[in-house]
């Protein structure tokens, strides 16, 4: 047993300062501290074979999965700010949300990627939300082979994890977006979540874009505080009925090569400290930090080398050479409505047209 605080002994009530160590840091369902106490090893015996195959079982998976969705989270934002390729020249705070404004589009002279616009935000919440702005289907696409680790061990047997697309309400955006030519974006976007049931049937949400909209989301079961989005499979067609033709298609190539460097950078971690990334959840919590920084550290400095390089003559002659590989400039010309982008697969291209018809949140197999 451990001590810390005293609490009550779950077993006779009485006040003590020993708890079971094996759970010392595990948490409840918001995620908060949630140790098991106990007065004394007879206690604690008593106890032992409930609270080892429930609560203490149950107790440490919930910590895996915060934790996991802090580390998934902190990537992604990480992510985005590498890859972020939408040219904002304004910001202003009106009544509680963002207006954005962009630059005009200009083939010759813009991106594909942009500078964040730190010196335009004022809070971390705000640098959230534009950060998150129109990733609603990028989450699970670059972080799936993370997530699944995250997961590990701890989703139940006889579940799978689903990712379901929603209509997010207007009265909940948070972000009012001015295109460069001189439009407000009205799009009504999809958002994706991943659902899933941990290993004692409780069931959370993992969204990583939920910041760019008002709604407050992280309330617990069945919500978690952070999420993430997009099936593979959809992730490939990238909107297919939302993208204007004037849509730079060098930024998929290189959204894909950084999920590529991404996961080489958590591998080469992994093999470095000899521990995996889910071994690394269940450390005590000073290790835990102390690897989840370094860890994004690496990743990060992964990511920006790659972007560096794409910025130098050989790395735009290559991107150049991909799209005509891909005859993505033909594909550009195509009208908007067009369902072929990136290979969708009919199945997927039907239901998402069903369900954009009757205006119905659909669900797809995540892992």
């Amino acid at each position: 047993m451990a001590s810390s605080t005293a609490g009550n002994c779950c077993v006779c009530g009485h006040q003590t300062s020993q708890w079971c160590s094996k759970c010392s840091e595990g948490v409840d369902k918001d995620g908060n501290a949630a140790p098991t106490f106990y007065c004394g090893r007879e206690c604690q015996a008593a106890d032992y074979k409930d609270h080892s195959k429930g609560p203490c079982k149950a107790a440490n998976a919930r910590k895996q999965l915060y934790r996991g969705a802090l580390l998934l989270q902190d990537l992604f934002y990480a992510y985005r700010e590498i890859a972020f390729d939408l040219d904002m020249i304004n910001v202003e705070v009106k009544n509680g949300r963002l207006h954005v404004r962009e630059r005009a589009f200009d083939a010759a002279h813009s991106g594909p990627l942009f500078r964040f616009p730190n010196h335009l935000v004022a809070c971390p919440k705000d640098k959230a939300a534009l950060l998150t702005f129109g990733a609603c289907g990028d989450g699970p696409g670059q972080m799936y082979e993370l997530i699944k680790k995250v997961f590990q061990g701890i989703r139940h047997p006889d579940t799978e994890a689903i990712e379901a697309q929603h209509r997010v309400k207007k009265d909940h955006w948070r972000i009012i977006r001015t295109q460069g030519n001189g439009e407000v974006d009205r799009v009504d976007y999809r958002h994706e979540a991943i659902r899933v049931s941990l290993i004692d049937s409780e069931s959370y949400i993992l969204d990583l874009a939920g910041a760019q909209y008002a709604r407050e989301w992280f309330t617990g079961p069945p919500n978690l505080g952070w999420r993430a989005n997009h099936n593979k499979e959809v992730l490939e067609g990238k909107h297919d009925d939302m993208i204007a033709t004037n849509y730079d298609f060098r930024v998929p190539q290189i959204q894909a090569e950084l999920t590529k460097r991404m996961n080489t950078a958590v591998q080469q971690w992994e093999k470095a400290n000899d521990k995996t990334l889910t071994l690394m959840l269940k450390e005590k919590r000073a290790s835990f930090e102390a690897n989840k920084d370094a860890l994004i550290a690496a990743v990060t400095h992964e990511m920006r080398d790659y972007v560096d390089w794409t910025k130098t003559e050989v790395g735009v002659d290559s991107l150049n050479a991909a799209m005509d590989q891909m005859g993505l400039e033909e594909r550009s010309k195509k009208p908007k409505s067009d369902a072929d982008w990136f290979g969708m697969s009919e199945q997927t291209k039907d239901l998402l047209r069903k369900a954009k018809a009757n205006r119905k949140d659909i669900s797809f197999h995540y892992f």
